[in-house]
């Protein structure tokens, strides 16, 4: 009985920490973003913690003192402004979701590449921080995932590395507190439109196929955002008039694409998406020079952080794409290896 009270208490702390850093983000960044429903927090927190995990990495292991002080500074964030912005109310619904989808970590199994290096590469964090040239020691370390780094946070006393498969299980969670919200929110406005068909879609398409945990590895995380980042990118483009009003939702294109792209890299080319309604909006100019700094160059760090780390894991930005590949360095993958592994994925991806 004792387990579950652990398992359960870091369960919650990791969750309500995760949403006290997306508090944080909101706070810099402004533009009315602590007025996002909990959902959303959630997701702006996974940003927010996949940078400094990986930052971190570099300069410390993901310890027990290093994870404690990390998520005490997330959980105060939280109890503060879930008082200050009076969300107590909110709270209380998302708990409801959280209690229903909370089977889903009981039950199922892990991931079937987690032992292989899903474990090991989030352990190796843990025990002893980050490597150059981890691509040599395991053929899954080839391919960078910012959950991985995410998972390393969850490493702590008596639970230790027994909720390393925390990351899709929250990303799950969150994404049907945003897609609930927007659901009735839209029924109550009477607003049945596309974009609810669509929402309605999305949110019955994951609960259905997407609900065994055990098969999200990375890829279920990344097409799950993949989703939400078109619904709101037909909300942009088909909906929204005022700059003031889309400007907000523009941030949160660029922040869950980021996200994405850092959890599987193919997920970079959706960054296209961009340019796609500044030039559709006739708002190019007006977004890149206009007080938008903060966001652009935060994006920008955070993606090059992304490529730095899959670089010295392997010699690559983007592994396995040979044209990608510099240098020869002792640690760099072969560029003919490099190669070979690419028609290899290629292959797997056609179930050859």
């Amino acid at each position: 009985m004792a387990e579950h009270f652990i398992f359960l208490f870091y369960l919650f702390f990791f969750t309500f920490s995760i949403i006290g850093y997306g508090f944080i983000l909101s706070k810099v960044l402004k533009n009315n973003f602590l007025q996002l429903n909990l959902g959303y927090q959630g997701f702006l927190g996974f940003f927010l913690l996949s940078f400094l995990s990986i930052f971190t990495s570099f300069f410390t292991p993901h310890n027990f003192v290093h994870n404690f002080l990390t998520h005490s500074i997330g959980l105060g964030s939280f109890i503060y402004f879930v008082i200050k912005q009076n969300k107590t109310e909110e709270l209380k619904n998302i708990l409801g979701v959280f209690f229903i989808i909370l089977i889903g970590i009981y039950v199922f199994k892990n991931h079937d590449d987690f032992p292989y290096y899903h474990l090991t590469y989030a352990l190796n964090l843990s025990e002893n921080g980050y490597a150059v040239g981890l691509g040599n020691l395991n053929h899954g370390f080839r391919t960078f995932s910012s959950l991985f780094y995410i998972h390393s946070l969850f490493y702590m006393p008596y639970i230790e590395y027994y909720l390393f498969h925390l990351g899709p299980f929250l990303i799950i969670y969150f994404f049907n507190i945003v897609l609930l919200y927007r659901l009735i929110k839209n029924f109550e406005n009477k607003k049945i439109d596309f974009l609810f068909y669509f929402s309605l879609l999305s949110f019955i398409f994951v609960n259905v196929v997407f609900y065994r945990l055990g098969e999200h590895g990375t890829d279920r995380s990344s097409q799950i955002l993949l989703l939400l980042i078109f619904i709101i990118f037909f909300e942009i483009l088909l909906y929204e008039n005022a700059y003031e009003k889309y400007l907000k939702n523009l941030y949160l294109l660029i922040i869950l694409i980021l996200l994405a792209a850092s959890i599987k890299v193919i997920y970079y080319l959706y960054l296209i998406l961009i340019p796609i309604i500044l030039i559709r909006k006739n708002i190019f100019k007006r977004f890149i020079f206009k007080k938008n700094y903060l966001l652009l160059g935060f994006s920008l760090i955070f993606l090059s952080i992304n490529l730095f780390t899959s670089y010295l894991n392997t010699g690559c930005l983007v592994f396995p794409s040979e044209k990608t590949c510099f240098g020869n360095k002792e640690w760099s993958i072969p560029k003919e290896e490099v190669k070979g592994l690419s028609i290899h994925y290629e292959w797997w991806a056609k179930a050859g």
